[in-house]
């Protein structure tokens, strides 16, 4: 019999501990420790907009691998002896190991993209247009509204005046009389 490779996707032959699943594998015993890691992360993290939750998401997700990694492995020596130690539990650490780096990687990647984003998203606010403000005169003008203007020099009246200047001893000058002695 020839050696074929398994038709069954990769994904699927190492499911069977939940760990390389694309949803979130949760049973109801840690339902509530999810929760909570969810809520903590978003309230530190707080992401915005769809793009940024879809990151999020995957590093929740990882964050969760990784606490179940180290679960498992946990529960590979329920007596307290060094797994480590044990030659049959060296394919199932192998596994843990390999899931617990997968898990790591994505959880950093995703952190670097959130904080990329946010980052992103702080200094389009920052640079988008401000409201107008209202044009300031220019220093010229601000000058001429400020300092007051000299009165005219008395003999500017005559010479801007339309009326013939009235000199004395010509004929149109009015006569006043002298006061007495």
């Amino acid at each position: 019999m020839p050696n074929t490779p398994d038709p069954t996707p990769l994904a699927l032959r190492e499911a069977p501990n939940g760990l390389t699943y694309h949803d979130v594998v949760l049973d109801e015993s840690h339902q509530n420790e999810f929760e909570d890691l969810q809520a903590s992360l978003q309230a530190e993290l707080q992401p915005q907009g769809p793009l940024e939750h879809d990151v999020f998401d995957q590093l929740l997700h990882a964050s969760w691998n990784l606490r179940r990694v180290r679960r498992l492995e946990a529960k590979l020596s329920p007596d307290c002896a060094d797994p480590l130690l044990d030659d049959g539990a060296a394919p199932t650490l192998a596994r843990l190991a390999r899931c617990h780096d997968r898990s790591e990687r994505s959880y950093y990647r995703a952190l670097r993209e959130l904080r990329a984003l946010q980052t992103e998203r702080a200094l389009r606010a920052q640079l988008q247009p401000q409201p107008a403000l209202p044009a300031l005169a220019s220093m010229s003008k601000r000058k001429k509204r400020t300092q007051r203007t000299p009165p005219p020099p008395p003999n500017s009246q005559i010479l801007q005046s339309s009326n013939p200047p009235i000199l004395p001893g010509s004929l149109n000058y009015p006569h006043v009389p002298s006061p007495p002695p």
